[in-house]
């Protein structure tokens, strides 16, 4: 079973996935700017809607925001002059909303999806991303030791506090969902992840069972709307991405290895859609300099069944 299972991650490499947005360095119109030292750093975030288009956060030109449409073709550039935005989400409604800053403190901002400033919500600190809504219209986002809920219409609802699990890394993950990543602790004994959900309805608390093999695992990615969950693993040999769909009755069911390597820190750097694509934001190099900021789209029919 081991074998079988570690051949199919081996082999199985997707060389399918089409390019959603390609951006240009630069800071022209679609273009976006980045800074290199050490270490390379791509825009802050990236967001997709219900249909289908993409939205950017071009952080190293003035915290501008740029549209997609789902062919790549930009559609206009909202560039906010009150604050910085550092994070994206959007609706069920194709609403855009932001967390920002400001020296007058810090926002919760929502745009029409034409681009006109909607609303302006202040919160009492520091918005951590990620920047999640559900299929409720309700807005989840994390503190460090909590996630926090707001409704659409950014009125506070409550905060979640505490789990029964043994938390390393919280993170307020409830993509289509009422489920919240609340921990992922790591095995001593084998080395793996588990990685700990809570219902935020039910208050039910369940863990996900990594599978054997030398696959190590990151982080939830996302839920389809089918309440499939999607993780990540990481193939230490080849340095690739797998991606791990995991059924509501907790079961990884299929796998998908992407063929492109991250280069330097990319803040959000998947993306789950309703209808369980994944959205896979790269830096590219051409001739040996990165010359791309891309973002490749993977089909749900791309994924393989383990046996």
């Amino acid at each position: 079973m081991l074998n079988s299972l570690l051949s199919i991650l081996i082999l199985f490499s997707v060389k399918e996935s089409k390019i959603a947005v390609s951006c240009a360095l630069g800071n022209g119109p679609g273009e976006v700017g980045i800074i290199t030292e050490d270490i390379t750093y791509g825009p802050q975030d990236f967001e997709v809607d219900w249909e289908e288009n993409i939205y950017v956060l071009d952080s190293y030109n003035g915290g501008r925001i740029m549209k997609f449409d789902a062919n790549g073709v930009l559609l206009f550039t909202i560039t906010p002059k009150d604050f910085f935005p550092s994070g994206l989400a959007v609706d069920s409604k194709n609403n855009l909303i932001i967390t920002a800053s400001s020296p007058k403190g810090f926002f919760l901002v929502r745009y029409t999806p034409d681009g006109k400033l909607a609303k302006i919500f202040s919160v009492p600190r520091a918005i951590s991303i990620p920047l999640i809504t559900d299929l409720k219209g309700k807005i989840y986002f994390d503190q460090v030791d909590s996630v926090i809920v707001f409704d659409e219409e950014f009125n506070y609802l409550e905060t979640f506090k505490g789990s029964e699990f043994n938390r390393t890394m919280p993170r307020g993950y409830s993509q289509w969902s009422d489920w919240v990543e609340f921990k992922m602790d790591k095995d001593t004994a084998t080395g793996k992840y588990n990685i700990g959900l809570r219902n935020a309805k039910s208050k039910q608390e369940i863990a996900l069972k990594i599978p054997p093999g030398r696959i190590s695992y990151g982080f939830i990615e996302g839920m389809d709307k089918n309440g499939n969950v999607y993780t990540t693993g990481l193939d230490c040999a080849t340095r690739q991405r797998f991606f791990f769909r995991i059924n509501p009755t907790l079961q990884t069911i299929d796998t998908l290895r992407t063929e492109q390597k991250p280069i330097g820190d990319l803040a959000h750097a998947h993306f789950i859609s309703p209808n369980g694509e994944i959205y896979r934001a790269c830096l590219v190099r051409e001739a040996r300099k990165i010359k791309w900021y891309r973002i490749f789209r993977y089909s749900k029919n791309l994924f393989a069944r383990m046996e």
